[in-house]
């Protein structure tokens, strides 16, 4: 990953300002960073190198004649392809990076252009020439992006720190977030938790424009999810379709320039991903992390993976060290706002140990909504065979539970909640 920032509009201490947010964003890409000002905007960035490791992957980046640029994150997986076509147009690339398609196929296509990405990325583009931003985030919202618009200013960022540093945004919480965050455990975009500070959400596209006094802005939607299932489809043939996609899916993602490893829990996503990896004969390396409390460590199941795929596998323990509650405060810090999934304290255990080794980490993020794997979607199917059954059947079975103590109770209960048939009871009539 990599760090990106700036603002668009009136700002004094122009200098002082992008070496702050570099300072906030330089975990995001430690080999290198860059600042590119204007008057009335800069763009800054921190890299981390993956694809096209010489100076002339480094960012911001603009196109042949410096009139476009670009501060961009992650990966863009169609970029020779989009890269050949802009050569046939007459285009002069310097380099090899991805990144520098960028600002070529915005000066041939306009913002647009946004459409043919396949990737995961956030990015920011400015046209020196119009005093326009362009801010877009990926389909997905793998790659985060943060914006405090303000009358003559509309800084960004990857990271709400970065932010916290611009002069003058309004820091106060905002209200609803709070809520928000005390119902569903997170804070859902475009709230943070920060009234002057948005998200953009996935598939979004922002477009600014400063006039010399005040910032124009807004944002619109580039991509929107539809779903059209193919019930003609035998199971076969819908097994067949999933291996190419996610196979497809998965090479894509093996373009780099440094070691590459995956991290495997021995759960759906991460050893489906890890076998593809290593099949495709990239000799893929596994981690897993050995944690001290049983219930927890998921070895056996990883390990187990790892040699039924052959892949190069390294078991890091995790040491009691990593619990401080020094180290715990710093990653609660990190987010910049609430964030109450506390599976990100393992993830950035094994990402510290594993960098010992790689730089470029896949991981798998869906796969067991996609194919079932969380206990919950056996439950949500036990209700709908229940549910198959009329109420007063179901009021009678409860009824019957009666003298069978705890246990009969809670089974009790889950009936007469099943039996009532509405969204919210039958949510708690799996965990009452």
């Amino acid at each position: 990953m990599c760090g990106i920032g700036g603002w668009l509009g009136n700002q004094t201490d122009r200098g002082q300002l992008a070496a702050r947010m570099v300072k906030a964003l330089y975990h995001r890409g430690p080999d290198g960073n860059g600042i590119k000002s204007w008057p009335g905007a800069t763009l800054v960035h921190t890299r981390l190198s993956i694809i096209d490791l010489s100076p002339a992957g480094a960012q911001p980046i603009g196109n042949q004649n410096g009139t476009i640029w670009c501060s961009f994150n992650d990966e863009i997986y169609n970029h020779h392809e989009l890269r050949r076509d802009l050569e046939s147009k007459g285009h002069v690339f310097r380099g090899r990076s991805d990144s520098e398609v960028l600002p070529h196929l915005y000066e041939e296509e306009g913002s647009g252009f946004v459409d043919k990405l396949r990737g995961m990325f956030a990015f920011a583009i400015y046209d020196p020439r119009s005093r326009r931003l362009l801010l877009a985030r990926d389909r997905f919202g793998i790659k985060p992006l943060f914006y405090a618009p303000q009358h003559d200013r509309l800084a960004f960022g990857s990271e709400i720190p970065a932010l916290l540093e611009v002069p003058d945004i309004d820091t106060r919480p905002d209200r609803q977030a709070i809520y928000d965050f005390a119902a569903l455990f997170y804070i859902p975009a475009p709230e943070t938790f920060y009234t002057g500070i948005r998200a953009l959400q996935p598939g979004e596209l922002l477009e600014a424009q400063w006039d010399g006094r005040a910032v124009d802005w807004r944002v619109r939607r580039y991509h929107q999810w539809s779903i059209s299932p193919d019930v003609s489809m035998t199971l076969e043939e819908a097994v067949d379709r999933t291996e190419t996609l996610v196979t497809a899916a998965v090479h894509k993602q093996l373009e780099s320039d440094v070691p590459i490893g995956s991290l495997l829990s021995g759960g759906i996503d991460s050893s489906v991903i890890s076998a593809v990896a290593q099949r495709s004969g990239s000799g893929i390396r596994t981690f897993n992390v050995r944690f001290p409390e049983k219930r927890f460590d998921e070895t056996l199941a990883a390990e187990a993976v790892a040699k039924h795929i052959g892949s190069e596998h390294t078991t890091l323990s995790m040491d009691t060290d990593q619990g401080t509650w020094k180290k715990i405060t710093d990653l609660l810090l990190h987010p910049g706002q609430p964030f109450a999934d506390v599976s990100f304290f393992a993830v950035n255990a094994v990402c510290r140990l594993m960098r010992q080794s790689v730089t470029v980490a896949l991981s798998g993020d869906g796969g067991d909504e996609v194919f079932g794997g969380y206990t919950i979607y056996w439950r949500l199917a036990r209700i709908a065979r229940w549910q198959a059954f009329p109420a007063p059947l179901l009021y009678g079975g409860a009824l019957a539970l009666s003298p069978f103590g705890h246990y009969g109770r809670r089974l009790r209960k889950r009936m007469r909640n099943v039996a009532q048939a509405d969204d919210t009871s039958v949510i708690q009539s799996m965990y009452c």
